[in-house]
C-alpha cells in the first residue's frame, strides 16, 4: 500500500496535474462552447460516434481557473462518458450557477456505475477498463479541488450516469454581483 501512495504521489507530477496556474477567468459557457467545439475535432474521439449536447444557463458568470487543467478534467469526463454510452447516444454538457459556484454536470445514457465500484470511483490505480491506469477520475478529483471546487458523482443508474464539477464564481465577480444585487 506505501508503494503504491508514493506512486501516486510520483505520478501525479505531471504538467496538468500541478498546483493550477490561475491564468484564466473566462465566462464558463464561452469556455464550454469552445471546448466542445474542439472536442468535436479531437483526434481522441476519432472514429466514435460523437454527439454532444450543450445547454449553457451559467451566462456571464466566470471562474479563475487553469485552462489546461480543467480542459482536461472535462476531455477526461466526456471520454468515459463516450466509452460508457451506446455508439450514436448523446453526451450532455450542462452549465448553471448555484449559491456563488458554477456547476457543469457531464450526462450520459449508458450503464451507469456498477455498486461495487462505486466506493472506488475515485481512488487512485483503481479501473475497471481493461487498458487503464485507474488514474483518470483521482486526477480530474484533485484538480478541480485545487482550483477550490467539488467534482462527483451526481447519479448513476441503469438510465445513465451524471458527474458534476462545482468550482467557485471568481471572487471579483462575486462582489461586483453582491454590489449590482444591493444597490437595485
Amino acid at each position: 500500500a506505501l508503494g503504491k501512495e508514493l506512486n501516486w504521489n510520483a505520478e501525479i507530477d505531471v504538467p496538468w496535474a500541478r498546483t493550477p496556474n490561475w491564468n484564466a477567468r473566462p465566462p464558463v459557457d464561452d469556455a464550454l462552447r469552445a471546448r466542445v467545439a474542439a472536442n468535436r475535432k479531437d483526434s481522441l474521439f476519432a472514429g466514435k460516434p460523437l454527439r454532444l449536447e450543450l445547454v449553457t444557463a451559467a451566462g456571464d458568470a466566470r471562474v479563475a481557473i487553469d485552462g489546461n487543467a480543467m480542459a482536461r478534467v472535462l476531455v477526461n469526463l466526456l471520454q468515459n462518458a463516450i466509452e460508457a454510452a451506446p455508439a450514436g447516444v448523446p453526451v450532455r454538457i450542462a452549465s448553471r450557477t448555484a449559491n456563488d459556484r458554477v456547476v457543469v454536470e457531464i450526462a450520459d445514457d449508458g450503464p451507469g456505475v456498477a455498486d461495487a465500484v462505486l466506493a472506488r470511483l475515485f481512488e487512485p490505480y483503481f479501473t475497471t477498463k481493461s487498458s487503464g491506469t485507474g488514474l483518470g477520475l483521482a486526477i480530474c478529483r484533485r484538480l478541480v479541488e485545487a482550483h477550490g471546487g467539488t467534482l462527483r458523482l451526481v447519479t448513476s443508474s441503469s438510465r445513465g450516469t451524471t458527474f458534476a464539477i462545482e468550482l467557485p464564481i471568481d471572487q471579483a465577480e462575486r462582489a461586483g454581483r453582491r454590489n449590482t444585487s444591493s444597490s437595485e
